[in-house]
């Protein structure tokens, strides 16, 4: 039976409105940044497109968007070989 890895994207506010996007995935260990977007932006949708390029590329594949413009709604996963 295959077994999957989840990735949720969170935002995280970092001065004076500026945005940057990560990646997560949940371990035993706790939460882990597996990829973050490379700029700090205003506007989180352009950062955010840039990210989830980045997931697909790397074997990620959605899993559950409910919708597009609220982040901690978007979830990938990825088999564990």
């Amino acid at each position: 039976m295959p077994r999957w890895e989840i990735c949720r994207i969170i935002n995280k506010e970092t001065r004076r409105g500026w945005l940057r996007c990560y990646a997560v995935t949940y371990t035993p260990q706790g939460e882990m940044v597996i990829n973050q977007s490379d700029e700090f932006s205003s506007y989180s949708e352009n950062i955010l497109f840039t990210l989830i390029g980045s997931l697909l590329a790397s074997g990620w594949e959605p899993f559950h968007i409910d919708n597009h413009r609220d982040l901690d709604s978007l979830v990938f996963k990825r088999q564990v070989p």
